[in-house]
């Protein structure tokens, strides 16, 4: 749900007949900030109004807004004169005031936000991309109707479109009945949004008129009922709002689940009022980051309590000194680990509510009669004439041969003997000839030692070609120019020689490959001869039978994938490469174990570093295809 929100905005836009610069005047989410998208000049227009409020507190709340590609408008809790550049939306209004972009920005300020707009948050776009909003704290009850996949992702992406918007940092919100939904909530946005200002509690009667004063507020219920509302109206203070996934009361407004999957505001006016909601389901790339970011934290806190678990008395004991309590040698790294949470002594800030008489008249059951006259100033306000918009902008893999040949009569089907078949194949005139060169006995250098200790592995391939030659994920297979593959036997020798060095002593390496055969006489001749020409049929060159088996460097699918992951690039070559990681070496024979183990080990760190730095850059499908990647190894 909301996975392709900018293809339904783009579709509905066009169905308007709103057909050029369309995309112009779409006001982006504030959750595009998660992303590091730019928010637009609409945004941070806003931004500017809210701070420019901070500095007159003598301005009342604002119950309703709205911006479009000029202009941002809203409407007061009562009429007020207000200076320019602001101007009046009507002369019929004078609640109704407005900005354009350009002066929003242009306006001098200070760095607090106003209280006016504490709790205003966009509840989605309109039919021509304008962001639609509405003052929590004013209106009291916003409900929704609808499956409960559309009313858990509007849940949802409300919290992250409130808690992304600047304006909204002396919000405190609180999330009722979210269960194990709410710490994810909050790990996710803690960036955007201080976690003291996270309240999180299974059920409304846990919170209490003293938690809620002194400060706004937005209480979000999952599984409400009308019994939520009774418990919010003998808690609720001036400035809290509260958002339900059930039509707790039929005198607020409600957010209803359309059929084509938009959404319409019902008690906006006589008719409602059509949106594109915030809408983050569970295949939204905002909510796979964020289960992403908290697996990566649980993960870290769980290696910061077995190191604490792990830390012996002898780790505490040091040499007499001048002070009583003994000296403790814990890096900055492992104390930063081990209490990686909360900060500790941070506080909630305080602030000293603004006196608003109108607010007061609106407690109690006044609220529908109030609810119902700022409905009609919605619909006004939302349904007046807009300026003239100006500009545009805008290979079936071969089967497995049956290398296997267990007795001297199969290999008299062969016309030849196999001390001929090697002759041929050692003939230069047929092109096969190979360079005579020294068995190599070291492998290249690597930096992991457990590798060193499994077995010589090639570390660097050769800079060309950039193709993949051999494929050690999986069932080992080599590859062709063309792409092409061999048997299982061809692909488990060169896997076998490239982690052993590129060289092998015959004896050695054809018992290794086939443990269950003859590897002496007639028989195995042949089979490691059949073998030798096939791997010479996709990689020329690189193979010589000579004093042993000596193979020369060869690119592999984790090479490819350790470069992807080293770039730390969110391409889709690196997403593809990731999708093709799996267990290393299967169906290898006795040989393999240890080195399977240790390739594990050595792509499972590489996948963990480029989950970390995906996450400190924001690439979150980078971030998801990697963790995905460990699990399958």
């Amino acid at each position: 749900m909301g996975s392709n929100r900018e293809e339904k905005i783009d579709a509905w836009i066009f169905e308007q007949g709103i057909k050029e610069d369309r995309r112009r005047r779409i006001i982006p989410s504030s959750t595009d900030r998660i992303t590091h998208q730019p928010v637009g000049t609409g945004l941070e227009a806003m931004e500017n109004v809210a701070r420019y409020f901070g500095d007159h507190p003598e301005l009342p709340i604002v119950e309703l807004g709205s911006i479009n590609h000029e202009r941002i408008s809203l409407t007061f809790a009562h009429e007020i004169e207000m200076e320019e550049p602001f101007y009046q939306v009507s002369e019929d209004y004078r609640d109704q005031w407005a900005i354009t972009h350009e002066d929003a920005l242009a306006l001098e300020t200070g760095a607090a936000y106003g209280t006016q707009t504490a709790a205003l948050t966009a509840v989605g776009n309109g039919p021509d991309g304008m962001k639609i909003m509405l003052n929590t704290a004013r209106w009291q009850v916003l409900g929704s109707v609808g499956l409960a996949q559309f009313t858990s992702a509007l849940m949802v992406g409300q919290v992250m479109e409130q808690a992304t918007e600047p304006w909204a940092a002396d919000l405190h919100i609180w999330l009722v009945g979210y269960h194990e939904l709410g710490p994810k909530l909050v790990a996710f946005l803690s960036k955007h949004h201080q976690e003291s200002s996270f309240h999180l509690v299974e059920t409304i009667e846990q919170i209490t008129a003293d938690d809620l004063a002194g400060a706004p507020a937005t209480i979000y219920v999952k599984d409400s009922s009308p019994a939520t509302v009774e418990v919010y109206n003998r808690i609720r203070s001036e400035h809290t709002g509260l958002l339900t996934d059930t039509v707790a009361t039929e005198q607020a407004m409600f957010i209803s689940e359309d059929e084509d999957g938009l959404a319409t505001i019902v008690n906006a006016g006589p008719h409602g009022l059509r949106i594109m909601p915030n809408l983050v389901g569970e295949q939204h790339e905002l909510y796979q980051a964020m289960e992403v970011i908290w697996e990566k934290r649980e993960e870290e806190a769980q290696s910061a309590a077995s190191a604490f678990e792990n830390i012996s008395v002898e780790d505490f004991t040091a040499e007499p000194s001048s002070s009583t309590a003994p000296e403790v040698d814990v890096s900055a790294e492992t104390l930063e680990a081990m209490f990686n949470g909360p900060e500790a002594g941070q506080t909630e800030r305080d602030g000293d509510p603004q006196d608003h008489p109108d607010l007061e008249q609106n407690a109690g059951t006044g609220a529908a009669e109030e609810d119902v006259a700022s409905a009609e100033a919605l619909e006004a306000m939302f349904n007046a004439p807009e300026a003239e918009s100006t500009g545009a902008d805008d290979q079936p893999q071969d089967p497995e041969n049956t290398e296997e040949l267990h007795s001297t009569s199969s290999a008299a089907e062969a016309d030849v003997s196999a001390e001929t078949l090697e002759a041929m194949d050692n003939e230069p005139a047929a092109g096969k000839a190979i360079k005579e060169e020294q068995p190599q006995t070291t492998a290249e250098p690597t930096d992991l030692p457990e590798l060193e200790e499994a077995g010589q592995v090639r570390e660097e391939a050769p800079e060309s070609p950039a193709r993949i030659e051999l494929s050690l994920m999986g069932k080992p297979e080599i590859h062709g120019a063309t792409g092409e593959s061999a048997g299982r036997a061809a692909g488990e020798a060169v896997a076998y020689l490239h982690l052993h060095g590129g060289h092998a002593d015959v004896a050695a390496f054809s018992e290794a490959v086939w443990p269950d055969a003859e590897n002496e006489g007639h028989a195995a001749r042949i089979r490691r001869t059949r073998t030798a020409k096939r791997i010479r049929e996709l990689l020329p060159d690189a193979l010589s039978t000579e004093n042993g088996w000596t193979l020369a460097p060869v690119r592999t699918d984790v090479d490819d994938l350790l470069a992807h992951l080293e770039q730390g690039e969110e391409t889709q070559e690196a997403l593809e490469a990731c999708a093709t990681v799996q267990s290393p070496l299967e169906g290898c024979h006795g040989w393999a174990d240890e080195h399977r183990q240790a390739l594990r080990e050595k792509i499972t760190h590489h996948l963990n570093e480029a989950v970390g730095l995906a996450l400190e850059n924001d690439h979150f499908k980078l971030a998801k295809a990697a963790r995905e990647a460990t699990k399958r190894l």
